[in-house]
Order: C-alpha cells, then structure tokens, then sequence
C-alpha cells in the first residue's frame, strides 16, 4: 500500500547490507518544487522501517539530534554535569569508565542496543571489580536519562545490562594485636609512631605528610585542617591520643615546618615515604605489607567497634554521609570528640 503524500518513504538497497531498508523522512520542497527528504536510519527489515516512520510523524523529531555518536552525546552530557563535580570526581567516576566504551565511540547512539555495551562488558568482566563495571552501567544510565530529555532518544536502554565482575577484595587493615605492638616497639624502632597515626587517628598518609606545626595544637592536644577532599573533609580536627602525644610533641619541637617530613622540615612526597618509611618500618615490625589506607580502615573498624558516636567518627574522619539534619544543626565540639576518642585509648591498655 502506498504511503501518503509528505509521508516519507521506506525501500530496500541494492546488494548484500546488514540493514538494507532505508527510511526517509519528508521534511520540504526545494526551490523547484521538489521534495526533500532527510534519512532516519537503515533498517534489518521492511517492517522495523516503517515502524520507525510511523513513530516518526507521530511524533516528529529533529533528525540531525538522532544521528550523534555515542561520544557526542558523552560531550554534550559532560558539558552540563561537569559543573556539579569537581574535576577529579568527574574523570574517576565516569570519564575513565567510559573509556572502557572506546570501540563504541563513533556510533550513532540510537543505533546501540543493550547487547552491544553487555559485550564489552562480558569481555572486561574478569579484569574489573563489580563496583568499576558498575561505573560504566551508571555513565550509560545518565546518558540516556540526558538524551531522553533533549529528545534524542525514545527509550533507555542502559536498563538491559547485566553487571558481572570480580569479586571484591575484603580491605586489609591492621590488626588489634598489631597496632598493640606498635606502640609496644614505638619507642624502639624508628618510624613506627608514622604508621601508628595513621592507625589511630584515620589519616590518610597525604594527610599525614600535610601535617605541619600550623595543624597542630599541642596545649589542647588537637589537629585540624588537613584533610584533602571534601570541605568537611578539609576542616576536621582529630583529637591526639595519648598514645601519640609524646611522639606528636617531639617531632613539633624537632621540626620547622612538617612534622612528618624531611629532616630539614621540608615536605615528603608520598612515594618517598612509602619506599623509606613506611615499606622499611612494616619490615622492621615485622608486620605482613598492608597498603597505607589500611591504616584507615582500622580506625573506621575501632571506632564502630568501640560504638564511638556516628557523628563523631565522620568527624575526625572527614566524610559526610550523615544525615542532613545531623550535618546542618548539630555540631561537636573537640571536649566531645576527645571523650569519644578515650574509647580507643581503652582498648590498648591492657594488650
């Protein structure tokens, strides 16, 4: 049956094509009084092309919109989101994922279904982490939340991938006994009071080398302002045990500036305090290598242990998944820090 008139058309190319059906769209006359027609895409069958022209004068859509690559699309997207995150949060969470999408690049976005991103993803499965796969199913999911809105596509197909991955790795971190060992050998062995700061009050070793003589208030035994990431990040206080303190006060008299540098006061880059520090001290301990954030991850552990208070911990910690109300109307001054922080004292008095 012959379409009508301003309908647009659909016929099968000529020779061996993957999708040989082509659909146009009427879109004018030129100046002659010819008619004009732009392509909406090719088609596997007669029948999914004419279903794509009804959908079309249905609903009309701006054509050139439908042709954008995948990375166009990217682009697009980034240039509205980019300026919600920060930089750094926006190319690990989704500009390095999406690179996994590479041989997808350059095609037509509303020509991908879900089996072409779930073959990638199959094929990568046993190199990254369910959590990294993930990623790459959440850059996919804003990009058809984003495309649906400016109309370039009709359906999100980001709904149809499975995600399989390695397993996770349970994260490292010291142990009670070792940490109690620590301190037992601090006196002994040169360096171990590094290690222990990072234990015991949830640093990050960058943190542990920001740490000059301005963070440090040895009269009511608090350090602030070190952290690296967010602003709540940037502005915590932890309070220094009394375990740490005599170290804490020994290296501020000893030092011009950072308290965990250089011997002339200057700051220490991290690779040189994992190769001469911390590597060398671990050994020295003889303590099996556990990477430096499993320092971290002991103090996140103690303190739940411990029931220090939630607010509390995210605190000295520097995180903020607290709810809204606990971070915008409560606050904690450094005497409630200080008295949760004894719990952690209490464990190592009599190991």
């Amino acid at each position: 049956m012959k379409n009508p008139n301003r309908y647009g058309t659909c016929y099968k190319l000529s020779g061996k094509r993957r999708n040989p059906y082509i659909v146009r769209a009427y879109s004018g006359k030129d100046e002659y009084g010819k008619p004009i027609y732009q392509t909406i895409g090719y088609f596997k069958t007669k029948s999914e092309g004419l279903k794509a022209l009804m959908e079309y004068n249905i609903k009309p859509y701006d054509i050139s919109q439908r042709k954008i690559t995948l990375k166009e699309v990217f682009d697009l997207w980034k240039e509205n989101h980019i300026k919600y995150v920060s930089e750094k949060a926006f190319i690990n969470n989704y500009e390095k994922p999406f690179e996994k999408l590479e041989n997808l690049f350059g095609e037509y976005f509303n020509d991908l279904r879900p089996l072409h991103y779930q073959t990638i993803l199959d094929r990568i499965s046993n190199q990254y982490s369910i959590t990294y796969l993930s990623k790459i199913k959440t850059v996919l999911t804003q990009l058809y939340k984003f495309a649906q809105m400016q109309d370039i596509c009709e359906k999100d197909y980001s709904q149809g991938i499975k995600i399989t991955g390695k397993s996770e790795k349970e994260q490292k971190h010291f142990t009670d006994l070792e940490v109690a060992k620590m301190i037992k050998l601090a006196p002994k062995i040169k360096n171990t009071d590094c290690i222990l700061t990072l234990c015991l009050m949830g640093l990050r070793p960058t943190e542990l080398l920001n740490i000059t003589k301005f963070n440090v208030d040895l009269k009511n035994r608090m350090v602030f302002n070190i952290g690296i990431k967010t602003e709540k990040g940037k502005a915590k206080r932890i309070p220094i045990s009394n375990i740490l303190f005599p170290y804490f006060e020994q290296r501020y008299n000893d030092t011009t500036n950072y308290l965990f540098g250089h011997s002339n006061g200057s700051k220490m880059d991290y690779a040189t305090f994992i190769r001469n520090i911390y590597k060398p001290c671990l050994k020295a301990l003889k303590i099996d290598y556990k990477p430096p954030k499993s320092g971290r991850h002991f103090f996140a552990t103690i303190s739940n242990q411990q029931g220090l208070n939630s607010k509390a911990i995210t605190d000295m910690i520097g995180h903020t998944n607290i709810e809204f109300t606990k971070n915008k109307y409560t606050h904690t001054e450094d005497s409630f820090l200080k008295n949760e922080y004894e719990k952690i004292d209490e464990v190592f008095k009599n190991l």
